[in-house]
């Protein structure tokens, strides 16, 4: 038996075997709720909206990793647990860029926006970081009462603005489009 296949059942040994299986799965096959998946975004390609991520909300002082660092830091002002809920329930856009903790990120659609995802931290924000919703490991710990976080751009108020209407004119094309699908049958 070589090494790979002794780890291997050692591994299976242990019931890890599930957990890898899985764990790689998730990977693959990202999973968001609601929306749909239009884009996945390797780590390169999600390089630049981490880059404009900070250049928004800042750069945590005491850590790198963990985006938000910079709200639980108090780096950035935000709403935080409930109040970040219930604010982000009242956000929509047109799309939606889920990036999660590896770094990498996927493009989804169908307000309202992203609650959950298969992973562990995972940030939801419109194109044009009109906001910021960070939903992290900690969510709900009591040992722990940081997130989820809820920020808003400097120039919230426009760039909320472009969103709104845009997600406006998306719901005039489905009802136009509706309205022709039920002349078609009419007709």
């Amino acid at each position: 038996m070589g090494t790979a296949d002794y780890l291997w059942s050692l591994a299976a040994g242990l019931g890890l075997a599930w957990w890898l299986i899985n764990a790689r799965r998730k990977r693959e096959e990202p999973n968001v709720v609601p929306g749909r998946i239009l884009r996945t975004l390797s780590k390169g390609e999600a390089a630049p909206l981490v880059e404009q991520w900070w250049d928004v909300f800042g750069r945590p002082r005491h850590a790198n990793y963990f985006l938000w660092h910079v709200f639980s830091g108090g780096d950035y002002p935000c709403l935080r647990g409930d109040a970040a809920r219930e604010t982000y329930g009242q956000h929509l856009a047109p799309e939606y860029i889920v990036l999660w903790m590896n770094r990498e990120a996927l493009v989804t659609d169908l307000p309202p926006p992203p609650e959950s995802y298969a992973g562990s931290d995972f940030y939801v924000f419109p194109p044009n970081l009109a906001w910021t919703m960070a939903f992290t490991h900690e969510d709900g710990d009591p040992r722990w009462p940081s997130g989820p976080y809820f920020a808003r751009h400097p120039d919230y108020g426009r760039l909320n603005e472009e969103n709104r209407a845009a997600v406006e004119k998306l719901h005039q094309a489905e009802a136009a489009k509706l309205k022709g699908q039920e002349n078609e049958r009419t007709t």
